[in-house]
C-alpha cells in the first residue's frame, strides 16, 4: 500500500515543526535583551490591570520567559528528529508508526505546534487502521 496521505501529513507536520523551530531560535535571542523584557513587562502591567500582579510577580514571569523557550525549542527538536525517522519507516512498519505518530502528536501539543499535532494525530491514526491490500491468488486447476 503506498499510503500516500499518512505521508503528506506527515511531511507537512514535520514542516511545521521545522518552521516552529525556526521562529523560536529567532525569538530566543531577544529574551536577553532588556527593552524586549522592558516591552514585554509593560504589556503584562496594561493587560493586568487589576493589581492582583504585583511587580515581583510580573519579573519572575519575564525571567522565566528565556527558560521556556529554551525548553520549547528542545522539545520541538526532539519531535522533529523522532518524526523524521518515523517518516522513513511508514511503509515497512505502518501500524508502530502510527502509534509513533500519536505520541509525537501529544508531544507536539508541548511544544505548542497545534496544526502539527492535528495532522500527525489524523496521520496516526490513518495508519493504525487502514489495511493493506490482500493479493488474490486463483487457484489453478
Amino acid at each position: 500500500m503506498k499510503r500516500v496521505w499518512e505521508k503528506i501529513l506527515v511531511w507537512l507536520g514535520l514542516l511545521l515543526q521545522f518552521a516552529l523551530i525556526f521562529i523560536y531560535g529567532v525569538i530566543a535571542p531577544f529574551m536577553n535583551d532588556d527593552s524586549f523584557k522592558s516591552e514585554i513587562k509593560d504589556s503584562i502591567k496594561e493587560e493586568v490591570s487589576s493589581g492582583k500582579l504585583s511587580n515581583a510577580d510580573i519579573n519572575s514571569i519575564v525571567s522565566h520567559l528565556n527558560e521556556w523557550i529554551i525548553y520549547l525549542i528542545g522539545l520541538a527538536i526532539i519531535v522533529a528528529a523522532v518524526a523524521l525517522i518515523t517518516a522513513l519507516i511508514i511503509n515497512k512498519l505502518p501500524k508502530t508508526a502510527g502509534v509513533i505518530f500519536i505520541l509525537l502528536a501529544i508531544a507536539a501539543v508541548l511544544s505548542l505546534n497545534f496544526i502539527a499535532t492535528l495532522f500527525w494525530l489524523i496521520a496516526g491514526i490513518m495508519l493504525i487502521v487502514r489495511r493493506n491490500k490482500q493479493t488474490k491468488r486463483k487457484a489453478r486447476a
